[in-house]
Formats: structure tokens, sequence, C-alpha cells
């Protein structure tokens, strides 16, 4: 799936309203920004979400992350 594919099928899940920032990170690993810690929390709290059948897993950012 590409990028301008899962931007739009997770904008449609999550409902960001205030913004959703997402950054390739290579190797399939992306970075979402919200523009607002309630949605990050609603995202966070309301999966497991999907994308073409497959569990999408979302960690929180540190800083020695390698995709």
């Amino acid at each position: 799936m590409g990028y301008k594919a899962l931007y739009s099928r997770l904008t449609q899940l999550w409902k960001p309203g205030a913004g959703l920032e997402l950054l390739d990170l290579g190797h399939g690993s992306y970075l979402a920004k919200f523009a607002s810690v309630a949605n990050l929390e609603r995202v966070v709290t309301r999966g497991p979400w999907m994308i073409q059948d497959h569990y999408l897993t979302l960690r929180q950012w540190t800083p020695d992350f390698r995709p």
C-alpha cells in the first residue's frame, strides 16, 4: 500500500479532526503526529486497527527507533 492510500485509510479510520501528519520513515514504518493529545489517546485506546486485513502495530516514539 502506498503512502497516499495509507494516509487516506488512516484518516477514514481515525477521523483525526484537528489534523494528522504521517511521515514515511522507510522499511514499512511511519510516524503519525497528531494535532491534539485527545486524538492520539483515542487512536491508541480504541484499537486494534486493521489495514487490508493486517493488524496495524502502534507504539510510542523513542529516540533510538530504527525502522
